[in-house]
């Protein structure tokens, strides 16, 4: 929730602008959290720790995070890769039951030397997971039998920014690279 300042100004085709800029303030509510679990912005002003935003209140502890702003993602943190990191203690909500849909925005130039996770649940898979590997992203869950079901694809590792989303239906996975699918993978089982 909040207030945004808006500065207005005229142009027209020849380019001659209007002097006379005026601002409007636009007052507006987060929606975006309603039916969200979890939710972590850089923009708090605790180094260490990133408040959720959703109701669960699972907050995220951060270790060696830099953070910096963007254009249009607000404050982002920036992961090194080997030594930063961010942890959240198990909660329910972050333990799905059913149908889910787990999203990150990332920024990678190049591949891997080894497997990263970007986001994951437990150990190794865990319940779900998003992981680079070389050039590549895998996106997966993990069944109570330890079988993993996962789609493999090329992760645009161009140094500019992506998104990534796992969706789980309960009967597979789907895997989206900027809102263009990457492929399914059917699931068999109960989530670990």
């Amino acid at each position: 929730e909040g207030t945004n300042t808006l500065l207005l100004s005229t142009e027209d085709a020849l380019g001659n602008t209007d002097g006379a800029a005026d601002a409007i303030d636009v007052d507006f509510v987060d929606a975006c959290v309603e039916g969200v679990n979890a939710l972590y912005t850089f923009d708090d002003n605790n180094a260490n720790q990133l408040g959720d935003r959703s109701a669960s209140e699972a907050d995220m502890q951060a270790l060696a995070i830099d953070r910096f702003a963007t254009t249009y993602l607000g404050d982002v943190g920036y992961f090194n890769g080997s030594t930063s990191y961010a942890t959240v203690s198990s909660t329910d909500a972050l333990l799905p039951t059913g149908p889910f849909t787990l999203d990150l925005w990332y920024a990678k130039s190049g591949p891997t030397d080894g497997w990263q996770a970007l986001v994951n649940k437990g150990e190794s898979w865990g319940t779900y997971g998003i992981y680079a590997y070389g050039a590549n992203l895998y996106v997966g869950v993990l069944n109570d039998d330890g079988d993993d079901f996962y789609v493999g694809f090329n992760g645009a590792f161009d140094g500019g920014l992506h998104h990534v989303a796992l969706v789980f239906d309960g009967s597979q996975v789907e895997a989206f690279l900027d809102g263009t699918s990457q492929g399914t993978d059917s699931f068999d089982g109960t989530l670990y």
